[in-house]
C-alpha cells in the first residue's frame, strides 16, 4: 500500500472514485490538486521508506519520467483508475513499482532511447 497518493489534475470525481476503491478506513495521505514535483520530494521526506502514488490524466512521457525520477513508485492514470489501483496496491506492497498501461510503452521506449 502506498503511503502517499497525489492527485494531480484532480477533479472531484477522480478523488470520490479513489475513496470508494480504498474504503473508508484507509489511512493513506491524499494530496489533491497537486501541481509540481516538489509535492513528491515532501512526502518522500515525511516517511522512510515512502512509497508514493503518482494519480494523473496526463500521459506526457516527459511528465511521467520526471514523477519517476522525483521518487514516484507509482503512476496511474487517472481514466483508468478502477482498474488499475488494485494491481498498483499490490505491486507496491511486493516492493515494486507500477506504470498504467497507457504510459508503459512510451516510458520504456523513452528510456531505451536514452
Amino acid at each position: 500500500m502506498p503511503d502517499t497518493i497525489l492527485v494531480f489534475d484532480s477533479c472531484k470525481q477522480t478523488v470520490e472514485l479513489l475513496y470508494a476503491l480504498l474504503g473508508p478506513s484507509s489511512d493513506l495521505n491524499v494530496v489533491e490538486d497537486v501541481d509540481d514535483m516538489s509535492a513528491i520530494a515532501q512526502a518522500l521526506s515525511a516517511t522512510d521508506p515512502a512509497k508514493v502514488m503518482v494519480l494523473s490524466a496526463t500521459t506526457d512521457t516527459d511528465f511521467v519520467l520526471a514523477c519517476l525520477k522525483a521518487g514516484a513508485s507509482a503512476y496511474l492514470l487517472t481514466e483508468r483508475l478502477a482498474d488499475d489501483l488494485p494491481a498498483a496496491v499490490t505491486a507496491l506492497e511486493m516492493g515494486n513499482m507500477f506504470l498504467s498501461p497507457g504510459v508503459t510503452s512510451d516510458v520504456i521506449e523513452e528510456c531505451l532511447n536514452y
